[in-house]
This record gives structure tokens, C-alpha cells and sequence, in this order.
């Protein structure tokens, strides 16, 4: 369920230039994704970006951008007028690689969403609709080391209810079984156990054989995560505390 680039041997120049690019480990590739205001970011961001889109170990996939806020004529002027009057007066700023540069070209290809996060209590969460564009993806190879192709059934899922990884796909009973959460009605509620019922290089099918809720557990408000191996299992919980009881009180601290 991962992806990974094309193991290339770099040039000894490449290497010597920006030897951070490169990583000689034989691992799937990190799938990033980005939070970002807009494609208008600094310089040093920017280069950021170009080293995580040139490496041999990350795959940049995914960009999530906040939608700007409703703004009248007025504080639109104000606001121009305050940012050209401190970069007037800034003499670092000006000296330095911090100004704005578009980024547009530069996050071509890449899958971006745009969303207006709902804020509560110092919590910011993405909302429901935005989190159903979030996608599950397949890939295939011949080999774990790498050549990874794009399945052609993809999206796998669509569904805030099943499209996100709950744990490592593992073989029960000559069967595939692919875990995954539940983020309705919010997220980390439960998780869900899907088996497989066809799997080539064309072809994916799956259905849920069960779905595990916290009311399982006695206290438990949500479960997220299930992981199995040999005679090693792994489920997570979590459970509602007050801030208060967590936090240590300065008279006895």
C-alpha cells in the first residue's frame, strides 16, 4: 500500500552537490504531504521542496491548502500597504533569501485539496467533505526494492469510513485481510477488518468482515489501530480525560 521512486544510481555530482538527496537504504519511499497557505512561499521553503521533489527517498503527494479568508477592499489596501512598508524598512529582509516566490511550477502533478479547517477549543480538524477526497492508493511491483506502478483501480476507496490504514495488511487463514479506520463520526472511532478477494495487476476487490467499535471496551472513546504478527497483537485505544488531571498543580509541584 505504499510507494516508492525508481531506484536510480545517482551521479558522483549529484551527490557531492546535495548529498542530503540521496539515501543508499533499500526502503519504500516516505509519502509526504504538505499543509500550506498557498503556493506563494519563501525562498528557503521553497528549496525545501525542491530537495524532497529531487531525492531518492521521499515522494512529495499530496498538498493541502487552507482557504483564505473572507476579506473586504479595505483590509485588503491596509494589509498591501503594511506589507510593502515593512519590507521598505526591513533591511534583512530585503538582504536576505526570505522574499516570496511562486511555487506554482514547482508542485505541478501533485493531488491538492482545499480546505477551511474547523477550529474548536485550540483544535483545528478538517472537515468532513475535504476528508473524503483523502484517498486510498495501490501500488505494484515485481520487486519490494522498487519500480512501483500506479494501480489502475485506484482510488481503492473514497470512504472517510474505510479509506484510511488501520495496520499492516496480513495473511489469517489463507485469507489477505486489510485493516482500516473509521474517521466518521470523527477521527479514530473504530476500525474495520476488509478481506481481499482479488488482488492482481488489474484487478482489486475487498469486503469488510468486521468492524470494531470502542464500545468493546469498558472507558474506551475510540480505537484506530490494529497490527498482527505471529503471536503478537496490537490495538490501540484512547479515552476522554480532563486537562485538569493531567496537568500538575504549581501549589505541589
Amino acid at each position: 500500500m505504499s510507494s516508492t521512486k525508481n531506484s536510480q544510481e545517482p551521479s558522483v555530482e549529484s551527490i557531492s552537490g546535495s548529498p542530503w538527496r540521496f539515501s543508499p537504504a533499500a526502503h519504500p519511499a516516505l509519502r509526504v504531504g504538505l499543509l500550506l497557505d498557498g503556493p506563494h512561499l519563501s525562498a528557503f521553503f521553497a528549496r525545501v521542496i525542491q530537495d524532497i521533489r529531487a531525492s531518492n527517498f521521499a515522494n512529495l503527494e499530496l498538498l493541502v491548502f487552507r482557504k483564505p479568508p473572507a476579506r473586504s477592499e479595505a483590509q485588503s489596501r491596509s494589509s498591501l500597504l503594511n506589507k510593502i512598508a515593512r519590507r521598505l524598512l526591513d533591511r534583512e529582509a530585503r538582504e536576505h533569501a526570505l522574499d516570496q516566490v511562486d511555487c506554482s511550477q514547482l508542485l505541478i502533478g501533485i493531488e491538492a485539496i482545499e480546505v477551511e479547517p474547523i477550529g474548536k477549543k485550540f483544535i483545528h480538524r478538517f472537515p468532513e467533505d475535504a476528508l473524503e477526497k483523502i484517498r486510498a492508493i495501490l501500488f505494484y511491483s515485481d520487486s519490494l526494492k522498487g519500480g512501483w506502478n500506479f494501480h489502475p483501480a485506484n482510488p481503492i476507496s473514497t470512504d472517510i469510513r474505510n479509506n484510511r490504514g488501520a495496520g499492516r495488511v496480513f495473511e489469517a487463514g489463507n485469507r489477505l485481510i486489510r485493516p482500516s479506520q473509521n474517521c466518521s463520526p470523527d477521527y479514530g472511532y473504530s476500525f474495520a477488518l476488509n478481506e481481499i478477494l482479488d488482488l492482481s495487476e488489474t484487478r482489486y476487490r475487498e469486503k469488510t468482515l468486521t468492524v470494531v467499535t470502542p464500545e468493546s471496551w469498558a472507558g474506551l472513546s475510540g480505537v484506530h489501530t490494529y497490527n498482527w504478527i505471529k503471536n503478537i497483537e496490537v490495538i490501540d485505544g484512547r479515552t476522554k480525560a480532563h486537562l485538569k488531571d493531567h496537568v500538575p498543580d504549581e501549589e505541589t509541584s
